[in-house]
């Protein structure tokens, strides 16, 4: 059984013979050469760019909020044709190809709420190297949830139009031969709950998800959600296992040091009960990985609860997201890390 069909195994809800693997990182020759599985990020390379320059719709700083919010028109935007969009992105997601051989492959887009606080987000205060490394997904400020509140209507519109290219991308990548599963990332929540209100979140956030998993289900993929914070929070979770086979981080609570993160181990295995089909991603705080004071063997130790107390089923191990910016698994402590975990799943096996 090689490492995609290992994943299949998980996704069907059988035994593995052993627990797959996946390192997310930026080095794509590493993530290939430690895990089961690849992902391949599809993210517009244009809107990328607003992390440093800030989004077309961002306020002043110090700007009133009513003011901003009422002035905004979403046309002032010069908005592109969606079919060159998605061209110049799939353009950047041929170049991952080379990654996909006999490994289980995600293709990930950002998802409408991210993409919208995109659009919202002030200009970077440090200089940023126009790349597509994204070490700052969460530097915004949440404008655009307040623009929903404010102006809803507008809000609602930014939303559906980025949403509108989202689905396109959501459409080829599901085509694509080699990919097994299209995950959606799109954060709405910190670890107290929902960043967004629950009229948005039930009116606009799920009618989205319902609508691009479903895309991906036609065409018989899987579908995959990354969305950090504590989906505990209002029941988010179960109603999200209605849309998603599959979810990472399960990023409920901080794990900062040893002693959260085993708590955090709790959290998923609460989670567990309340959805017994979904396949979860997760299981290595990335913190701990790059802690200088935190050893290969506590690590290790957080991994061993996880899989003593969730079980093998339906899940996949990996890091709770990629590495930091300008860090790596290949430094020496972070493998050391990485090799224990590896003896820990092994340890674990079937076959």
């Amino acid at each position: 059984m090689n490492s995609r069909e290992l994943v299949h195994a998980v996704f069907e809800g059988k035994e593995p013979p052993r627990i797959p693997l996946l390192f997310e990182s930026e080095q794509k020759t590493l993530e290939h050469e430690l895990g089961d599985a690849v992902v391949i990020h599809a993210w517009v390379p244009r809107w990328g760019s607003f992390l440093s320059k800030g989004g077309p719709f961002r306020r002043r700083e110090g700007g009133d909020l009513w003011e901003w919010s009422e002035g905004l028109d979403m046309d002032e935007y010069d908005w592109p044709d969606v079919d060159e969009v998605v061209e110049e992105t799939m353009n950047k997601v041929e170049e991952m190809e080379r990654f996909t051989n006999d490994r289980f492959v995600v293709f990930e887009v950002l998802g409408p709420t991210e993409q919208s606080e995109f659009f919202c987000m002030p200009p970077s205060p440090i200089a940023y190297p126009e790349r597509a490394t994204y070490p700052a997904l969460s530097r915004h400020h949440f404008d655009f949830s307040i623009l929903t509140e404010l102006g809803p209507r507008r809000g609602r519109e930014l939303y559906d139009r980025c949403g509108a290219y989202i689905l396109e991308l959501v459409k080829v990548g599901a085509e694509l031969n080699y990919v097994d599963a299209v995950r959606i990332a799109d954060d709405a929540c910190g670890h107290a709950g929902p960043n967004y209100s629950a009229r948005f979140m039930r009116r606009d956030y799920l009618r989205w998800h319902r609508k691009l998993a479903g895309e991906v289900r036609k065409r018989g993929k899987f579908t995959k959600l990354h969305a950090d914070g504590n989906l505990l929070v209002r029941n988010l979770l179960v109603e999200l296992a209605r849309c998603y086979d599959s979810l990472h981080p399960l990023d409920f609570a901080p794990k900062a040091t040893v002693g959260d993160s085993l708590k955090w181990v709790d959290l998923i295995v609460k989670a567990r009960k309340a959805v017994s089909e979904m396949v979860f991603f997760t299981g290595i705080p990335i913190e701990l990985m790059f802690m200088d004071d935190v050893g290969p063997q506590e690590v290790a130790r957080v991994a061993e609860k996880l899989l003593r107390r969730h079980g093998s089923r339906r899940l996949v191990l990996t890091d709770t997201h990629r590495p930091f910016p300008g860090r790596s698994f290949g430094e020496a402590g972070a493998m050391a890390k990485v090799k224990a975990v590896l003896e820990v799943a092994k340890a674990h096996a079937h076959g």
